[in-house]
């Protein structure tokens, strides 16, 4: 085997090549050799360790070498978990490191991993008491999303749901941090793309019930602008899925995705009812959640053969900000009660304001 530095010839069952790389034919195997698997254990402990060096360039190149065969686009199954029995154990010791860096480039490494014990890690560090590695362990999650979407996937789906519903719950704390909640959004958008098991449904789904919980958590009080950011994003993921024929999302998805907008509407109506609406620099964030919810709900009616009436409430939003005028008030309703009858039939409270 030749490993860095080393001038030894290369066996057919080499596993590295010069400069430390694994091999692409290694990478690629759909059966990985005993000696391929064997030679994994003390090249992955080598670099894991490197992680902590105190020298940054080191503990970068270890990283880099680490997560390059993980980012090939051949990476087979065999491999992955390969990788994921000789580094995870690794990993795991670092977890404990006081320094956040070695923390997060451990996590960063699991999270391309993307195998069962892998994701462990990561679910591990949603409670952190250290923001920096909470929002480390949730980008994690939204890495191994996008891994198990565009590669072989090497995570059962009953452990891919588990991980979907963990990033609602973490999206919904109210106890976390801005842009802790806003980084289990966008994991749960990605985890949309996942057609594994129930996780592209399940994921329309807690994307609905956790921002729609933020939503109600800020119903009738002021809403930070980093708040009001992470509903715009979930409010345009849920028009944009909508339109996206790549997704092809069910009925249920449908439902589920316009029972997202009419919470974000009733936040919109609830905050003017309570006279906590957005202040004038973020009024345009405001508007666009109404435009695009409105345009998700009509949307969702036309997929599912409802007839709807549009009310251009982002317009009579604007309005109602600026001027007091209550044509918004008076509308929502009737862009909701669609969202009543069959063939949606949905019970959300929507428009109670608590």
């Amino acid at each position: 085997m030749l490993l860095a530095g080393a001038l030894s010839v290369v066996a057919p069952a080499a596993v590295v090549v010069a400069q430390g790389q694994i091999s692409v034919e290694t990478i690629r195997r759909t059966v990985l050799n005993p000696d391929e698997v064997r030679n994994l254990g003390p090249w992955a402990k080598e670099r894991v360790e490197k992680l902590a060096d105190p020298d940054a360039a080191v503990m970068k190149r270890a990283r880099d070498e680490l997560l390059t065969p993980l980012k090939d686009l051949q990476v087979s199954v065999a491999f992955r978990q390969a990788f994921s029995d000789a580094a995870v154990p690794e990993l795991r010791k670092l977890m404990g490191h006081p320094q956040d860096v070695v923390v997060v480039n451990a996590l960063r490494v699991a999270a391309e991993t993307a195998t069962s014990d892998a994701s462990v890690l990561l679910e591990e560090k949603l409670g952190d008491s250290k923001v920096a590695v909470r929002f480390a362990a949730v980008n994690g999650i939204d890495r191994t999303m996008m891994a198990l979407a565009n590669r072989s996937p090497a995570i059962p789906a009953p452990r891919v749901e588990q991980l979907v519903e963990r990033l609602g719950r973490v999206a919904s704390d109210g106890a976390n941090p801005p842009e802790v909640m806003d980084a289990a959004v966008r994991a749960l958008i990605t985890a949309r793309t996942v057609k594994v098991g129930a996780a592209q449904v399940l994921a329309v789904r807690t994307l609905a019930s956790s921002i729609g919980a933020v939503a109600g958590q800020f119903a009738q009080k002021v809403t930070p602008p980093a708040v009001q950011l992470t509903l715009l994003r979930a409010a345009e993921a849920s028009r944009n899925g909508l339109g996206d024929i790549r997704l092809a999302l069910g009925t249920e998805s449908v439902k589920d995705s316009a029972a997202l907008s009419g919470h974000l509407l009733t936040w919109a109506f609830c905050q003017l009812r309570a006279g906590t609406m957005p202040s004038a620099t973020d009024r345009e964030t405001a508007t666009q959640i109404v435009n695009l919810s409105e345009t998700t709900i009509i949307l969702a009616c036309q997929r599912m053969n409802a007839a709807v009436e549009p009310q251009k409430l982002a317009d009579d939003y604007s309005k109602a900000v600026a001027a007091n005028d209550n044509m918004f008030i008076r509308n929502v309703p009737k862009l909701i009660s669609p969202l009543r009858a069959a063939p949606f039939g949905l019970t959300d409270p929507f428009l109670t304001c608590k």
